[in-house]
């Protein structure tokens, strides 16, 4: 039998010591993924209870916002800066507070076909992941041309840079669970909707 209590200890000095063993991202197999990558996108976004708009432009999908996010008496919490929302992640020092935001927009960089999936970091949500996990509902723009095929694919772009964020996820639709008797129940823990706002936008 092969001791290794004292490998484990060295390692638990090291991570007492503020000095964690590097560890290095895995290599991510290139594999793709068939068929077009935003119907994809769209196909599996809706089959987890989420909702897709697609736009010519980018100012198209913003008059869409304009239209059709009523925040008369309502707090919007607005991170893109061509819509302007009454608060923005700034305005939540506390997160907790966050669950009275009626609806949050934001701007992800990355789409995954394979699972209809948007991907947020800290970057986008200003720091305060609530504004995403804690409203009523999310609506987030996204580039077409930013959707990729597969998960591998979108592992690949992001592997390098994920440890520079404090917080990134993976949007799959909104809150969902199904614990109870197995019950489908949409916004159970958060957002009760995820509305993806896909644009072209021919100088990406």
């Amino acid at each position: 039998m092969i001791d290794t209590s004292k490998a484990r200890s060295a390692i638990f000095e090291r991570i007492r010591a503020g000095k964690p063993q590097p560890v290095e991202a895995p290599e991510v197999p290139a594999y793709g993924w068939p068929g077009d990558k935003v119907a994809n996108f769209i196909k599996q976004l809706e089959a987890f209870d989420g909702r897709a708009q697609r736009f010519d432009s980018r100012a198209d999908a913003i008059a869409w916002l304009e239209k059709n996010v009523d925040w008369r008496n309502k707090r919007v919490c607005s991170q893109l800066p061509d819509f302007k929302g009454s608060v923005s992640a700034a305005d939540y020092p506390d997160p907790h507070k966050c669950t009275d935001i009626s609806a949050t927009v934001v701007e992800s960089h990355l789409g995954v076909g394979e699972m209809g999936s948007l991907y947020l970091t800290d970057a986008e949500l200003g720091g305060v992941p609530a504004i995403a996990l804690l409203c009523l509902d999310l609506f987030v723009l996204i580039n077409e041309a930013d959707i990729v095929d597969g998960l591998h694919t979108a592992y690949a772009a992001v592997k390098d840079t994920m440890r520079e964020q404090p917080y990134a996820c993976f949007f799959s639709g909104p809150s969902a669970t199904a614990d109870i008797e197995a019950v489908h129940v949409t916004g159970a823990q958060g957002a009760t909707s995820l509305t993806a706002l896909i644009y072209k936008d021919t100088a990406h």
